[in-house]
C-alpha cells in the first residue's frame, strides 16, 4: 500500500507528489475519493485545452497547486541514435524527468557507491566509476524517489541543464532530441475597461463577477450562462468552424444578451461579465433556463448561441475575482428595464 492507502501504484490524484512540492508531509486519510454531487462547477465550459501551470492570478481565497513542477521547461533527452538510448538494452528514449531526490538500493549497498538522495541527473553514476558499475557507465536517474518504477540515462538530459536548459546546450549531433517551452497561448493582459459609458443601466467593476456562499462566506460563480459567438441581436456567428474566423464576442453584443432576458422581465439577468476574446457570461436567478435554453429537450436550443448553461445556487453576484481580463457589470436597479 502506498502513502495514498491504496493500491501501490495508485497516484492518487498526485496528492503525494504535490504535497512535496509545497515543502510540506503528506499524511494520507486512507479514504476513497468521491466525486463533488453536483459535478465539477462550471461544466464543460469552463474546461480549457492548455495543460500548463503559468501562474496564479493573485486571488487569496486559493491556493495554485502544481503537481508537474518542470513541464513548462524545455527538454533535451536522448534520441535512437544517442549512445545512452539503446546500451545495455534499455530503450529508454523519453523520460518524464527525474525524481527531486531518489536512492537506487540496489547500487547503494555496493562498495564505493553513493547512490542515496541523489537530486536528479548526478555529474557520474551513483555507483562509482565505471570499474565500480561495470554495466552502467553511463549515468542515469530514477523517475521515483524509491528508484521502484522508470529510470533513464541521463546523457542528452545533464549536460542540458549544466548548459542553462537553452537550446544550443542539447547535443543534436550526438543523438539528443530537443524540445522547447510550451508557450503561452495569448499573453494574459488587463481588461481594457467600459466601452460602452451605460453608467445610468450597469456598475463596473474589475474582475469576474462572484457570488458568496451563504453557509461558508466563501466567494462562489453565481448561477449562469455563456457564449463566445453571440451577435448583437443574438444570433449564432458563423465561427469557430473550418475557414472561419474565431468566435469571440464585443462588449456590445455581450451586454445585448443581458438586455435581451431583462426585456422579457426586469431583474432575469443582474450583471454580466466580459473579456476581449474571452467569455461573456450573463447572470442571474433563472438565466440558466432563459434563452437559448430548450427545457423539452433539457439542453441548449439546437440555433442557440448560448453554449453554456451552468445552473448553481447562488443566483446573486456580490463583487469579483481578482481576474484582471474581466470586467464585470452589475445592474444598478433590478426592477425596472433601464437600457443604454
Amino acid at each position: 500500500v502506498d502513502a495514498c492507502g491504496l493500491a501501490e501504484g495508485d497516484d492518487c490524484l498526485a496528492e503525494l507528489e504535490a504535497c512535496t512540492n509545497m515543502g510540506a508531509t503528506w499524511t494520507s486519510a486512507s479514504a476513497v475519493w468521491t466525486p463533488p454531487v453536483n459535478g465539477w462547477m462550471g461544466g464543460a465550459g469552463h474546461s480549457f485545452a492548455t495543460t500548463h501551470i503559468d501562474g496564479g492570478n493573485g486571488n487569496s481565497e486559493y491556493t495554485c497547486y502544481d503537481i508537474d513542477i518542470n513541464d513548462h521547461e524545455a527538454t533535451c533527452i536522448n534520441g535512437p541514435t544517442h549512445d545512452g538510448y539503446t546500451i545495455h538494452g534499455n530503450a529508454v528514449g523519453y523520460n518524464s524527468g527525474c525524481a527531486a531526490s531518489w536512492t537506487d538500493a540496489y547500487y547503494n549497498d555496493m562498495a564505493n557507491s553513493n547512490c542515496a538522495n541523489i537530486a536528479g541527473c548526478p555529474a557520474q553514476t551513483c555507483g562509482g566509476d565505471a570499474v565500480a558499475v561495470a554495466d552502467t557507465p553511463h549515468t542515469y536517474c530514477c523517475e521515483d524517489s524509491d528508484c521502484s518504477g522508470a529510470w533513464h540515462y541521463c546523457g542528452c538530459q545533464r549536460d542540458f541543464e549544466a548548459g542553462g536548459k537553452v537550446e544550443s546546450a542539447c547535443n543534436v549531433t550526438a543523438g539528443c532530441i530537443y524540445t522547447a517551452a510550451p508557450v503561452m497561448e495569448s499573453a494574459a493582459t488587463v481588461n481594457p475597461g467600459d466601452t460602452m459609458g451605460c453608467s445610468n443601466v450597469y456598475t463596473p467593476m474589475l474582475g469576474a463577477c462572484r457570488g458568496v456562499d451563504p453557509t461558508t462566506g466563501a466567494q462562489v460563480a453565481v448561477n449562469a450562462k455563456g457564449s463566445k459567438g453571440c451577435d448583437i441581436d443574438g444570433k449564432k456567428k458563423a465561427c469557430g468552424g473550418t475557414g472561419q474566423p474565431i468566435c469571440e464576442m464585443t462588449q456590445e453584443e455581450c451586454e445585448a444578451g443581458c438586455a435581451a432576458e431583462n426585456a422579457i422581465a426586469p431583474g432575469r439577468c443582474e450583471a454580466y461579465h466580459w473579456a476581449p476574446g474571452g467569455w461573456c457570461t450573463i447572470h442571474g436567478p433563472h438565466v440558466h433556463e432563459g434563452i437559448g435554453w430548450d427545457a423539452t429537450a433539457g439542453a441548449a436550443a439546437a440555433d442557440s448561441c448560448w453554449t453554456g448553461f451552468w445552473p448553481a445556487p447562488v443566483t446573486t453576484v456580490s463583487g469579483t475575482n481578482t481576474n484582471v481580463l474581466y470586467m464585470c457589470y452589475m445592474l444598478k436597479d433590478t426592477t425596472v428595464n433601464n437600457v443604454c
